[in-house]
């Protein structure tokens, strides 16, 4: 399963949705991501599989969930699968297509303020009144890709500046119950990363430093550290999701009146930060 496609569909809602992308074939979208290859962006996919992302709907429902998605522009089917009088079958194989303009994307993230990319974050976790939100049988540590970002400098001799981590901006709100417990839980990730540089070299040299090398070999350690932090905190989150009898697999609550909303009873597997490695 890829973790990183999912993510990487649930990132692009927005763009999905401007683009016509229905609410069924966002969620048969998730379905098929979660068995597409990082490599190919392809999939081999059962129709069981994409009617359980659609919460038991018809085949004939999946069925129309994918073609939106054909005619969007989104999917391609690569092959169809079959069913014979013998028994023997093969499912449909998809292809995903990127789902934003990589170098736009890039420029919006070096220019715009970090203060709007969390709120558009934020926005992206409550914005989700369309989706039915009912439990079921899933993998859900796919659901959500934490994407790191890489490091704006070279290996070892590189010229260009090092990139440092800011820490994260919040919006001038009082905090919830869970972004409470996430500070006290995480703040040992708050810290200022290690520069991979020696200090002779803080922007990097093209000639060899094993001074640099050393220290780049301590910065690494410690991205392996941060990891390893949030490695355990997402499993922690996880076992708190499953556990809470007010929201769904995604920790997201469905009120009998107004929109889909994140729980506040836990933390949330969203509010991790990432790691910006040196590599």
């Amino acid at each position: 399963m890829s973790g990183q496609l999912v993510g990487e569909v649930i990132g692009a809602f927005d763009a999905l949705k401007a683009r016509g992308v229905s609410a069924r074939g966002f969620q048969a979208l998730i379905a098929i991501a979660e068995k597409a290859s990082t490599e190919d962006r392809t999939a081999s996919v059962r129709w069981d599989h994409i009617r359980a992302g659609l919460f038991g709907a018809s085949k004939r429902t999946a069925e129309r969930a994918v073609d939106s998605l054909r005619t969007s522009g989104v999917v391609d089917v690569v092959s169809i699968g079959f069913k014979n009088q013998h028994g023997a079958s093969r499912a449909p194989v998809y292809r995903i297509a990127p789902l934003v303009d990589t170098d736009s994307q890039m420029a919006e993230s070096n220019t715009e303020d970090h203060d709007t990319q969390v709120s558009s974050s934020r926005q992206l976790d409550t914005d989700r009144s369309g989706l039915d939100t009912d439990k079921y049988e899933l993998d859900t540590d796919t659901q959500v890709s934490y994407l790191t970002f890489p490091y704006d400098g070279s290996v070892d001799g590189g010229t260009r500046e090092p990139a440092t981590t800011e820490p994260n901006q919040r919006a001038d709100t009082p905090p919830t119950p869970s972004e409470e417990h996430l500070d006290r839980s995480t703040a040992a990730t708050a810290t200022r990363p290690p520069s991979p540089y020696c200090a002779d070299h803080p922007r990097g040299t093209p000639k060899g430093c094993n001074a640099c090398g050393d220290a780049r070999r301590a910065r690494e350690a410690w991205d392996q550290e941060q990891a390893a932090h949030i490695d355990a905190e997402r499993a922690a989150i996880r076992a708190e999701i499953n556990a809470c009898p007010e929201c769904d697999q995604n920790g997201l609550t469905e009120p009998e009146e107004g929109p889909t909303r994140r729980c506040t009873q836990h933390r949330q597997l969203a509010d991790l930060p990432t790691i910006r490695r040196a590599s």
